[in-house]
């Protein structure tokens, strides 16, 4: 059974249900799905998302996120499994721009690396005067989760 048909046979729903915008991407950061919540803020359908890569829509740009003004959390991840998170500006389809979480890790399937990423509403700890990871890690763990138990159901 390849991604998509666990995609289609129950971990398309798990990921919709989330409220973050979630993407699955291949080694090659393209696009192979896409959460309905993502789809709704780019007004675009999982059809014409597919293939893309994820800083043409995310970004609206034509190369990969580079430091210092855009770090890419895919890259932040570490050896140890660690999450990437950076705090990022994504473009919606009408130019808007939203200061945003995102948040990434990897996972394997079928002998194959892939990405997950997540983004969700920029939140700063007032308190401390910087941002607050904390629910995008939260985010990102719950997804994760979903991934790897749909997942290991078809292993």
């Amino acid at each position: 059974m390849d991604l998509n048909d666990v995609l289609s046979s129950g971990l398309a729903e798990s990921l919709n249900a989330l409220e973050a915008d979630i993407m699955i991407l291949t080694h090659d950061l393209d696009v192979i799905f896409a959460n309905s919540s993502y789809l709704t803020k780019v007004n675009l359908s999982l059809d014409e998302v597919i293939d893309s890569k994820c800083y043409a829509l995310t970004h609206k740009q034509k190369s990969i996120c580079h430091p210092p003004a855009d770090s890419c959390p895919i890259f932040a991840i570490d050896e140890h499994g660690n999450h990437g998170m950076e705090v990022h500006f994504h473009k919606t389809s009408s130019g808007q721009v939203n200061h945003v979480f995102v948040g990434a890790n990897s996972f394997h399937y079928d002998g194959k690396k892939y990405f997950l990423h997540v983004a969700s509403k920029y939140i700063e700890d007032k308190a401390a005067n910087k941002p607050d990871f904390h629910g995008i890690r939260e985010l990102l763990d719950k997804a994760l989760l979903d991934v790897r138990v749909n997942l290991a159901k078809y292993s």
